[in-house]
């Protein structure tokens, strides 16, 4: 219920035309990555996660942000996937790369659709599972952007693939 309730407050926040809230310091994405996995695990506990990690995931970020953002792609792969995920992340010299794919794909004419605020799919009730408001991938792409990366999606063979790119320090504040 809290994340809800964050989510619609950050929803205010950015239809109002307001950045996000950020305190970046140092911290470790691969650290956050994994709470964030213990988190939607615990609340999805038939979803399955496999964590691979390359290089140190130290960087400057907001770190509660980073962990609102990988839950949220955590959560869209447990509603809409085939019950399991991989989540990736590397590191480079400037940036990191994390990524979030699970079993099934969006519908072509569904893609261009899915960062948009309050869409939710007929999946979610059809497996019968708690859905969300349908903000999830809104605020996820607005907590990317403010932290001035990427967020893109992919489908293809059968999958779906989101995929972040952050530059390795943020410092907005």
């Amino acid at each position: 219920m809290k994340h809800m309730v964050d989510d619609l407050l950050d929803f205010s926040r950015i239809r109002l035309g307001d950045m996000l809230p950020m305190t970046p310091t140092t911290d470790d994405l691969r650290r956050i990555s994994h709470q964030a996995v213990e988190e939607v695990c615990a609340s999805y506990p038939s979803f399955q996660v496999d964590e691979r990690y390359d290089g140190i995931m130290v960087g400057t970020w907001d770190g509660a942000r980073l962990g609102q953002l990988l839950t949220n792609l955590l959560v869209n792969a447990a509603q809409h996937g085939t019950g399991s995920a991989v989540l990736t992340a590397r590191c480079e010299e400037h940036e990191v790369v994390v990524s979030v794919s699970n079993g099934g794909e969006i519908p072509a004419d569904k893609i261009d659709k899915i960062f948009d605020p309050l869409i939710r799919s007929a999946s979610t009730a059809r497996k019968g599972t708690a859905a969300g408001v349908g903000l999830g991938l809104y605020i996820a792409k607005a907590i990317v952007q403010t932290h001035g990366g990427t967020l893109e999606v992919e489908c293809r063979d059968g999958s779906t693939t989101l995929a972040v790119k952050l530059p390795r320090h943020c410092l907005l504040g």
